[in-house]
């Protein structure tokens, strides 16, 4: 098989609907790899009601990981699978429709190294789609990437170039996400994009994302993400940096203003962009700075 759905599980309560999604895939051509994270709900009475069709692999650590570095809990997620060339990290609490894996298939036999999944922000919009595809360059994978919240379960990338990135570990894996897709796009020689809504991502009081979650951990992972962007950026020829400023403005100017409202974070914030900004010379460092916050 080509393809290995990875899910990191820990919460239980969406949990049921999330593998029934799976095992309502009208293609069964994937293998399922679940890595509990010694999870407090019985996930494995779940996981043996639910399953019955799709080949799966079921994993339940000895030890909670993913409450001191979930991207550790991610990555000994990912060291399950076999042989596969595609690795989907999906979430516990996601689902998917019913057609999902039956369109992706194709796309896997591409040259592509990345394919990006849209989302629908309902259940009931999952059933209603033409599904179709469209080939990216790295101007519109970022227009499509910044008009749309992002989140692991929108990405299916192959396994030889997430052995060369691996996933950007940030606290409480917030950005993470996005800091990881953007690197494997620098080698995904070209993006698939369904632009169909074939997935769900479930927002609830137990995630991350939720504004209500103030955590200092997001603090902290916003101000080590946009010092992180610098690096990126380097990585970049001047028109692709003109492109990602203009796409991405909004997020970036969403996590200064974050940053910026935390006490005792905009100094330390500052410096580091400053230093970082440096690397690029400080002429254009200045530049990009006040591009960085118009």
């Amino acid at each position: 098989m080509s393809l290995a759905i990875v899910i990191p599980a820990f919460k239980g309560k969406y949990f049921k609907e999330t593998l029934q999604s799976i095992e309502d895939q009208t293609c069964k051509d994937f293998q399922l790899y679940i890595g509990d994270d010694d999870s407090p709900d019985n996930l494995r009475d779940i996981v043996c009601s639910t399953l019955k069709t799709v080949q799966y692999t079921y994993k339940k650590f000895d030890k909670n990981l993913g409450s001191q570095n979930l991207v550790a809990q991610w990555e000994r997620c990912i060291d399950l699978i076999n042989d596969e060339r595609w690795i989907w990290l999906f979430g516990d609490d996601d689902v998917m429709s019913s057609k999902t894996i039956e369109f992706i298939i194709p796309a896997l036999n591409t040259e592509k190294s990345l394919i990006r999944l849209n989302k629908a922000s309902n259940i009931e919009r999952l059933q209603k789609n033409n599904f179709g595809t469209e080939k990216l360059n790295f101007k519109d994978f970022l227009r499509a990437f910044s008009i749309n919240e992002t989140s692991m379960s929108d990405f299916l990338y192959k396994r030889s170039v997430y052995c060369k990135v691996g996933i950007t570990n940030f606290p409480a894996a917030w950005n993470s996400d996005i800091a990881t897709i953007l690197n494997i796009s620098l080698h995904s020689n070209g993006i698939f994009y369904f632009n169909s809504k074939l997935i769900y991502f479930r927002k609830s009081d137990l995630h991350i994302s939720n504004p209500s979650n103030n955590k200092p951990e997001k603090i902290k992972a916003d101000r080590l993400f946009l010092i992180w962007l610098v690096s990126f950026l380097r990585k970049l020829n001047k028109n692709e940096k003109d492109v990602f400023f203009e796409e991405f403005n909004t997020l970036l100017f969403r996590k200064l203003h974050i940053i910026f409202k935390a006490q005792n974070t905009v100094f330390f914030f500052i410096k580091n962009l400053i230093i970082n900004f440096k690397l690029f010379g400080l002429c254009k460092g200045v530049k990009n700075l006040f591009y960085l916050l118009r």
